[in-house]
């Protein structure tokens, strides 16, 4: 499958991770924000825009799996 990117900033997710991840800090949320789209498994090429978007879930904490409305201002208790 090909990723085509139509407008906006585009950015190589996998290299974007291991190259600009933040330092881990103890007590630290990392929000993260997951947006699920529709795909065809027969798709040669798709694009990523509202016509296949189907949620947009978040933010929640990649470390502790809590939401941002539950953990409040309380420090993260997942090990970074």
């Amino acid at each position: 499958m090909v990723q085509k990117v139509t407008g906006g900033i585009k950015a190589e997710a996998r290299h974007k991770f291991h190259a600009d991840f933040p330092a881990p800090t103890p007590g630290e949320h990392l929000w993260i924000m997951m947006a699920m789209f529709r795909v065809t498994p027969t798709s040669k090429a798709f694009h990523l825009d509202l016509e296949n978007l189907l949620t947009i879930e978040g933010p929640g904490c990649f470390l502790c799996e809590r939401t941002f409305a539950a953990a409040g201002d309380e420090p993260c208790p997942g090990v970074p």
